[in-house]
């Protein structure tokens, strides 16, 4: 089970930007299946974008490349949010 205290979300960004140790992070927030589903969402929408595309397979590379830059931003904004969150929570007593 996870220790109920509060994380520091500057911590919580860089782990949230290195592989596997993301799970990490989204466990300590106690968000470990969200985390998960997004990363799968992330990854999935940037391959199809390659593979679907009908132009260049540079272009489609470039495409599916600056789609999962997108996903990392809204990943990385989502886990702060989720921090603070959880933050809050704690603070809060509930």
């Amino acid at each position: 089970m996870v220790d109920k205290k509060p994380v520091n979300v500057n911590w919580q960004t860089v782990f949230a930007l290195i592989p596997f140790v993301n799970l990490y992070a989204y466990y300590r927030i106690e968000k470990l299946g969200r985390g998960i589903l997004l990363n799968i969402a992330i990854s999935v929408i940037s391959i199809f974008a390659e593979i679907f595309m009908n132009i260049e397979e540079v272009y489609a590379v470039v495409i599916g490349f600056v789609i999962y830059i997108a996903g990392l931003v809204f990943l990385i904004k989502t886990v702060r949010r989720w921090s603070r969150e959880w933050n809050e929570k704690l603070h809060s007593g509930s």
